[in-house]
């Protein structure tokens, strides 16, 4: 999904976009979402040590980073 809240389709499985994709501008949020540092909006802390990421996107979807990803997530924004 893009910043107009565009959705893009793909036969590339996620793994392989982001094998494509610059490290240091994207990062595999979940089984669902890569998500580039430019649309963060905002980190909360959720549910058990995971992250919920708002973007700045005109869709209000809710990305979830896990308990177990949060960790490199916090080093990929560093």
């Amino acid at each position: 999904m893009n910043f107009d809240a565009k959705k893009a389709i793909t036969n590339t499985s996620l793994d392989d976009l982001m094998s494509k994709l610059e490290n240091n501008l994207f990062f595999r949020a979940n089984l669902q979402f890569i998500i580039s540092i430019i649309a963060i909006y905002k980190i909360i802390r959720y549910g058990n040590s995971q992250l919920k990421i708002l973007t700045s996107s005109k869709d209000d979807v809710e990305i979830i980073i896990s308990k177990n990803r949060a960790t490199d997530f916090k080093q990929w924004l560093k």
